[in-house]
């Protein structure tokens, strides 16, 4: 074994260097478990303090044989491995934490250090009364960010990897929206964190032993990671911060992720009353089951459903009914009032746009879909 790796290990671990055999400090020896000791030892003040690392803690890390790529985990991990040193060494509070970086992605663990690198530096340079130990005070705390910024420079699902991040407690609940500002939508998601959520950013820090000191002082951050810059804890400034960044507004595009609250009216899927499969001919004139005329197979929209008193309906189908484009049924045309209400309200699901119209209109859109049932009970197609 290499002199200045077992020395590191002594210090870093006292006693449980030595109690662990030599056969198994040789597998200690590789390239991704010198990154972690290495970044274990940086975030130690003093490696003479006599203290030493959990056995438990210790095995779980350095013996996973995974290969660690991404930065972010050896930031993990490193402050993981720091956090475990006590005097006697048989504190293994932070063993959670292990199995819990081992569950999840460079880039939620990426998202995760973002929001609490943020919080950590606004609460504690803006002397923000909070008690990090009290759920319910850390909760009511929103931190908001541009998400394009997140998607595109560091590659983060933000709808997956935050509701990731919400089903392991590391957030208490997020949403995601966007905003019309000089004409064009500036996409953003708020937060809500959580005291777990610190502890495990602490950790990572080796601030484990003193995490009620989040909100009073800045734990600092990693030389490795690369920063995000849109994050604020109020919406308007978040925009100010964003108006000379074109990158970071969407127009009105296909974006799946920020596109307006429905489809474009473009295909209609035609079901067949009896087997409710797509019917795929291209039969030009043809005319649907509901008096919709059928050129070839329409726009390129993307389809979508929508569900009312639990029951499924083609949302795409509603809306050319609502455009007054089927020849057997005419309705008010409400699709451009809605989608006004969805922009000021900052909706952007498909859903959120039918629940406001059902809202908006109900006699209409209850009209809408018994003509859509009454069809599907049909034996005919219309030519």
């Amino acid at each position: 074994m290499k002199k200045d790796i077992s020395n590191l290990l002594m210090n870093l671990f006292g006693p449980v260097s030595k109690e662990i055999g030599q056969d198994i400090k040789k597998r200690y020896i590789t390239s991704r478990n010198e990154r972690i000791l290495n970044n274990s030892k940086k975030k130690i003040k003093n490696l003479k303090d006599n203290k030493s690392a959990n056995p438990r803690v210790v095995c779980e890390i350095l013996m996973n044989e995974s290969p660690v790529i991404d930065e972010v985990c050896i930031e993990y991990f490193g402050g993981i491995l720091a956090s475990s040193r006590t005097n006697d060494g048989n504190n293994d509070d932070v063993i959670n934490f292990v199995s819990l970086v081992k569950t999840m992605s460079s880039k939620q663990l990426r998202l995760h250090y973002y929001i609490y690198n943020y919080l950590n530096e606004w609460l504690s340079s803006n002397n923000i009364s909070v008690n990090v130990a009290q759920g319910k005070e850390m909760e009511s705390i929103p931190v908001i960010f541009a998400t394009h910024e997140l998607t595109d420079k560091f590659n983060i699902n933000i709808n997956t990897d935050l509701n990731v991040l919400c089903r392991q407690g590391l957030i208490q609940s997020y949403s995601v929206s966007r905003i019309k500002n000089n004409n064009k939508y500036t996409p953003y998601a708020i937060v809500h964190p959580t005291t777990f959520g610190v502890l495990l950013y602490s950790c990572a820090l080796n601030r484990f032993h003193d995490y009620l000191n989040f909100n009073k002082e800045c734990f600092g951050s990693s030389d490795e990671l690369q920063l995000p810059y849109y994050f604020s804890d109020n919406l308007d400034k978040l925009i100010s911060m964003t108006n000379e960044d074109n990158y970071l507004h969407v127009n009105n595009t296909a974006n799946e992720e920020f596109q307006l609250a429905r489809p474009d009216l473009g295909k209609v899927i035609r079901i067949l009353p009896k087997t409710q499969e797509a019917f795929t001919g291209k039969i030009n004139g043809m005319v649907n089951i509901y008096g919709i005329c059928e050129k070839g197979k329409g726009g390129d929209s993307y389809n979508a459903n929508v569900y009312y008193i639990n029951e499924k309906y083609d949302f795409n189908l509603i809306l050319h009914l609502l455009n007054g484009n089927s020849t057997t049924f005419t309705c008010k045309n409400i699709i451009s009032e809605i989608d006004n209400l969805c922009d000021k309200f900052g909706y952007i699901l498909d859903q959120k746009w039918f629940d406001l119209a059902v809202k908006t209109y109900p006699d209409e859109i209850e009209k809408v879909l018994k003509f859509i049932k009454s069809c599907d009970e049909s034996k005919k197609y219309i030519y």
